[in-house]
């Protein structure tokens, strides 16, 4: 899913099935989940001590720009009307919880590449590789900034837009010069 669409890890972790719009053929992004650090103080005989923990926050996502509908790629859908479940359960369950956190997704995702025989990488490469196929298939920066959820298509620009020895080759094999 993440490949398919460029969504940050947080993003599927908070997804649920009645985020996923299969007659419509899209996803709706509007929230995400992260792990947070805690800080707490508790009276113990008349003097603080100082606690840290973490927790689980499912919330909107990064920006307003980040709220979002992507349609999804035929293939996909069929995958996911095959494997849906109730509405509101989370669309990656976990063993103890409801849901998967970003965390445990990232330990399962170096789990499987490892099993492939794949070299480590991030999860949020996922992200970069969908935004670099896209740009190799020919996406314009707008539609792609918003897939994205980039506030700007300047931010897309940035992060994503690289050239390369064999584009600079293909371009400069047609160039011309005018007469």
């Amino acid at each position: 899913l993440s490949g398919c669409s460029g969504i940050r890890i947080g993003e599927p972790c908070a997804l649920q099935w009645k985020d996923i719009r299969l007659e419509k053929g899209t996803l709706m992004i509007h929230k995400t989940m992260q792990r947070i650090r805690t800080f707490e103080t508790i009276w113990d005989v008349d003097k603080p001590v100082s606690k840290t923990g973490t927790k689980i926050v499912i919330a909107g996502p990064k920006s307003r720009n980040s709220n979002r509908e992507i349609p999804l790629p035929e293939y996909l859908l069929k995958l996911m009307e095959k494997v849906q479940e109730g509405k509101e359960e989370y669309i990656m369950p976990g063993k103890k919880k409801a849901y998967t956190e970003p965390r445990t997704l990232q330990y399962q995702f170096q789990r499987i590449l490892k099993e492939l025989n794949i070299p480590a990488f991030n999860f949020h490469m996922l992200r970069h590789i969908f935004a670099t196929n896209c740009i190799m298939q020919g996406f314009d920066m707008k539609t792609l900034s918003e897939i994205l959820g980039h506030s700007s298509v300047n931010t897309t620009m940035r992060i994503y837009v690289h050239s390369d020895m064999e584009r600079k080759k293909q371009l400069m094999a047609g160039y011309r010069m005018a007469a």
